[in-house]
């Protein structure tokens, strides 16, 4: 049984995770394409839960790094300096709720 790989060409055989590169001489490569033409398909890439897990760590490293970037406004402000803007507060707020 075969795997795709996201963002290659190249194909992971289940049974050992070798990776297989497309080149008509590499005998695991043949080996696939003669399993595919038996009517067989590889599993895909990602899982649906797989997907949405990816991107619900891209939206938390997104947020996380907006938050990091702007913590300095709020200690400006808590050092009796510029209050943070609220379009700034309300972004912040959106941004925490977004990390699970």
């Amino acid at each position: 049984m075969y795997k795709e790989k996201r963002g290659s060409s190249s194909i992971t055989r289940l049974s050992d995770g070798a990776n297989i590169p497309p080149t008509e001489e590499n005998m695991d490569w043949q080996a696939y394409q003669q399993w595919l033409s038996e009517g067989n398909t590889p599993e895909p890439a990602e899982t649906a839960e797989e997907i949405a897990t990816r991107e619900q760590q891209e939206i938390n490293a997104s947020a996380i790094a907006y938050l990091a970037e702007t913590d300095w406004y709020l200690l400006r402000q808590l050092d009796g300096g510029v209050a943070m803007t609220a379009k700034m507060k309300a972004e912040r707020a959106k941004r925490r709720l977004e990390v699970i």
